[in-house]
């Protein structure tokens, strides 16, 4: 009896551990139209990114996604942004919001880069990218979907801040 008890705890332990450490992975597979825009002046562009791959939620560990994270050509304010496939990127927690590093491999200088940091809610469905990118005039650069306007991309970043 005794040792029928001790094999039912440690089939247990061994669900729990797997519940709590293997992740519950869902398909991103989604074409989204964001704004380009900056905190200077109040040009914004529409540009179009395209988020495929795999979104690993984790119970104890930091979520992470891979896959590809594609945006479309954009070249405005001497900025040229082609196509960047993001390879990993893990998350932290904030609030209802997460936000990661974005590395990306760029394929023009076959080198590896950071392209900012990327705050989102769900799978995707609202994110602000804020770009690593200084073109000399002192504006910070953002990516903010969903929006149709500056005035739009400016309150998402700040509801997300």
């Amino acid at each position: 009896m005794r040792r029928k008890i001790c094999y039912i705890l440690v089939i247990a332990a061994i669900i729990v551990l797997a519940v709590c450490l293997l992740p519950y992975p869902a398909a991103v597979n989604c074409k989204i139209e964001g704004v380009l825009w900056n905190d200077v002046d109040d040009n914004v562009e529409t540009v179009k990114i395209t988020i495929r791959g795999r979104y690993y939620k984790y119970l104890l560990r930091n979520n992470v996604f891979k896959g590809e994270f594609l945006v479309s050509d954009v070249n405005s304010w001497g900025m040229f942004l082609k196509d960047y496939d993001i390879l990993k990127f893990e998350t932290k927690k904030l609030n209802e919001y997460e936000r990661a590093w974005l590395a990306y491999y760029d394929r023009y200088q076959n080198k590896i880069s950071w392209l900012g940091t990327i705050t989102f809610k769900g799978n995707f469905k609202e994110f602000v990218i804020s770009l690593d990118y200084s073109s000399g005039d002192d504006a910070h650069y953002y990516i903010s979907s969903p929006s149709l306007n500056r005035e739009e991309a400016y309150k998402l970043a700040h509801k997300m801040a």
